[in-house]
């Protein structure tokens, strides 16, 4: 028998229904209320997968995020125009039979270009919708600022990313 060991350490795939909704509530299509409630049912189904396997810490699958890296970006006003490419620019190399090479050009208007303002803090929503659901321990990631890919970041951090994950117990 081989014995393995892995952590889950939080982010989990997105189901196409809420990458459909985020798209939707992005064009108008839906409300943002209608957006929120698939949202919702999303972090619920990802806190009973994890349950359900009987992982000992519960994350909310960054489901509430465009990407794990977003979180930043989406907390705050003062970047310039940004999407997810903002966090996939650069060059990619890849199996050829399946994703093969790829290049995606660095936004134009990614960057600081004003002063940055908290427009809600970064993982209070998440926690307290984790908390209110799950009795035992939970997982969420406070901050991740990718500051190589937003100039004028680098008053923020000294380096290239900073991860702060907390750990609450109940």
């Amino acid at each position: 028998m081989i014995a393995c060991h892995a952590d889950h350490i939080g982010s989990l795939l997105r189901p196409s229904d809420l990458i459909s909704a985020r798209e939707d509530a992005a064009s108008g299509q839906i409300s943002r209320a209608r957006f929120k409630a698939i949202e919702d049912r999303a972090v619920e189904d990802a806190i009973s997968l994890q349950e359900s396997v009987g992982l000992p810490v519960v994350t909310d699958g960054e489901r509430r995020r465009l990407s794990f890296q977003s979180q930043f970006a989406e907390s705050v006003s003062g970047l310039g125009d940004w999407d997810l490419n903002a966090f996939l620019w650069g060059n990619w190399r890849g199996d050829s039979s399946t994703v093969g090479d790829r290049t995606i050009e660095r936004p134009a208007g990614l960057g600081v270009v004003e002063k940055l303002r908290r427009r809600r803090h970064l993982s209070v929503e998440e926690f307290v919708f984790l908390r209110a659901r799950r009795a035992g321990k939970m997982m969420f990631r406070l901050l991740v600022v990718p500051h190589d890919h937003f100039q004028g970041i680098e008053c923020f951090c000294s380096t290239s990313s900073v991860f702060l994950c907390l750990m609450v117990h109940s």
